[in-house]
């Protein structure tokens, strides 16, 4: 099946969220309706734990969640340019969340465009603003589409993945079920 024929049916937003997390970070195009917040990347998270470290070196939890990246000096840095540089530290992480990172990217670059390169600044912006920015899903045809089950009457698909259904399906008759063991 192309992408464009899948979709992925959950009971509710928290589940889409957590599927839709796992198509994005395996590389697939996804269509959803529901929000992915960008503070809840991993990456983001840890981008974040970095600069609260930096600001106050004797933050315990940042010091702790900002893992085994190296410090690097921040004099005459952009705050964009500290993030970069925080992504590229993390590798693969960053890679795999990839829509997440250039989305908050680009929040830093509209933050900084109007409030300058402060790092305490930013962080209380953060602290206010992180559970409203979230990552666009594609538009594109090609995508698989993730949606609630309530959002998906009168729809048809070629295949349906349902990955937090439990019951016995066996006995519905016309449709073939690929349970896993």
């Amino acid at each position: 099946y192309s992408q464009e024929d899948i979709a992925v049916l959950v009971r509710d937003n928290k589940e889409g969220l957590i599927f839709s997390k796992l198509l994005i970070e395996a590389g697939y195009e996804i269509v959803t309706d529901d929000a992915l917040s960008v503070a809840g990347s991993q990456a983001v998270q840890r981008a974040i734990a970095y600069l609260r470290n930096i600001n106050d070196p004797s933050d315990s939890i940042a010091t702790f969640l900002t893992g085994r990246y190296e410090p690097f000096e921040i004099k005459e840095r952009t705050l964009y340019n500290i993030f970069e540089e925080i992504f590229a530290s993390m590798g693969e992480l960053a890679t795999r969340q990839l829509p997440y990172v250039t989305t908050f990217l680009d929040k830093v670059i509209d933050y900084t465009a109007k409030n300058g390169s402060d790092i305490d600044g930013f962080l209380k912006w953060w602290d206010i603003n992180s559970d409203k920015i979230n990552i666009c899903a594609s538009d594109g045809k090609d995508a698989i589409k993730v949606m609630t089950i309530h959002k998906s009457k009168g729809l048809e698909f070629k295949a349906v993945i349902l990955p937090f259904m439990d019951g016995n399906f066996k006995n519905i008759k016309g449709y073939k079920w690929i349970i896993p063991d």
